[in-house]
């Protein structure tokens, strides 16, 4: 071959491979498009459009990748289309598509919109992630962090304990998500003294106070041992999780008080509820701490479950000021005060009449005895 032979040969290649590069580059493009649709769809939980998507794509002729496929499999989970999302995948797997071990994760997450069979669903998915020849250590936290809250949600404690463990054979530490994983047990048990017992651990082996972590974050581990506090036996457990927030430095939230005014209100100590909104509103001690709806709200659905009397309807005006001042809007604040109002009105009523019937009672009497010393004389 003659080298101007070679040397057009050679531009010919070169051109060719620009032109499949530039064709599998377009062709990408066009995947991470219909991959954002799928993802947008998730959002606005519309199974139908992902699957309207996907028959689309077949007519168009166009062969979803992979990430269009894991984003139509998660989008169908995650809308609470479980058994689609389900026959996808093994669709998907029967194709040869191989998907990564930190996409199994994520959807052992998913399996929890599929309520009593989210384990069912799971646990092959899990067992294929950590059968991986060097799976990445962050990816199998996540794993096990993903399967120890499904069985979390079923307050199965003997198979967190057994993933808990396994993750240790592992050779893991447990990360945060971990350890909140396995405090939402707890929130589902009602076990207030074991959840302080897992968050002490937590503290001992996480820097809960890393600069790192956001407020939200730091505050996450607290809120689930308090959320776990069984009322009005674990009330003391309560207070001693509570006082650990600020005892470790951490700032308390409106969430935080929002926990503890919920927990108040479950054991029925309404006037506890009263007093933090009080200090609240008074900025005492509780470094300017907002209020917000949802406190309003207990100290409403207190009122409810309350005998109203002229102070007590004093305390709910009082209140109802304040939540307008303060420019809070909730619906159910608004109807159980109407509710609230419309009940005191009844109630006065019902007064009225009573002592008007009293009067003319009374009057009669009168009456009577008049008439009876008019026939005596």
């Amino acid at each position: 071959m003659s080298s101007t032979a070679a040397l057009e040969d050679f531009v010919q290649t070169i051109q060719k491979e620009k032109s499949e590069a530039a064709q599998k580059n377009q062709y990408q493009k066009v995947m991470s498009k219909y991959a954002f649709k799928m993802k947008e769809s998730q959002l606005k939980n519309n199974p139908e459009r992902i699957v309207r998507i996907l028959k689309d794509m077949q007519v168009l002729g166009l062969q979803p990748n992979l990430e269009v496929l894991e984003a139509a499999i998660h989008g169908l989970f995650t809308c609470g289309q479980v058994q689609l999302g389900k026959e996808l995948m093994e669709n998907v797997t029967k194709q040869g598509y191989e998907m990564s071990p930190a996409f199994l994760s994520t959807i052992i997450y998913a399996c929890r919109y599929a309520a009593e069979d989210a384990t069912t669903l799971a646990s092959p998915l899990f067992e294929q992630v950590v059968s991986q020849q060097q799976p990445d250590q962050k990816v199998l936290l996540d794993a096990f962090a993903n399967i120890i809250l499904l069985y979390s949600m079923q307050g199965n404690e003997e198979a967190v304990e057994t993933y808990w463990q396994r993750l240790k054979d592992f050779g893991l530490q447990p990360n945060l998500n971990c350890y909140l994983s396995k405090l939402y047990l707890y929130t589902v048990l009602k076990k207030g003294e074991r959840a302080a017992e897992v968050l002490d651990q937590l503290k001992q082996e996480i820097n809960i106070k890393d600069r790192t972590l956001s407020f939200s974050a730091q505050l996450a581990p607290f809120h689930l041992a308090l959320e776990s506090c069984r009322m009005p036996d674990e009330m003391d457990t309560m207070y001693r999780i509570f006082d650990s927030i600020t005892a470790d430095n951490i700032i308390k939230t409106s969430a935080t008080y929002g926990i503890v005014m919920e927990k108040l209100y479950e054991a029925k100590r309404f006037d506890m509820v009263y007093e933090i909104l009080d200090r609240i509103l008074t900025f005492d001690d509780t470094r300017n701490v907002a209020p917000n709806s949802f406190m309003f709200k207990m100290v409403f659905q207190c009122f409810t479950e309350t005998e109203l009397n002229d102070d007590v309807m004093g305390k709910i005006r009082h209140y109802h000021k304040k939540m307008m001042a303060l420019e809070i809007e909730s619906k159910d604040c608004s109807r159980m005060y109407d509710e609230l109002k419309q009940k005191w009105a009844q109630i006065v009523a019902q007064r009225r009449s009573t002592i008007l019937t009293e009067v003319k009672e009374y009057e009669k009497l009168l009456s009577q005895t008049a008439k009876a010393k008019g026939k005596k004389k």
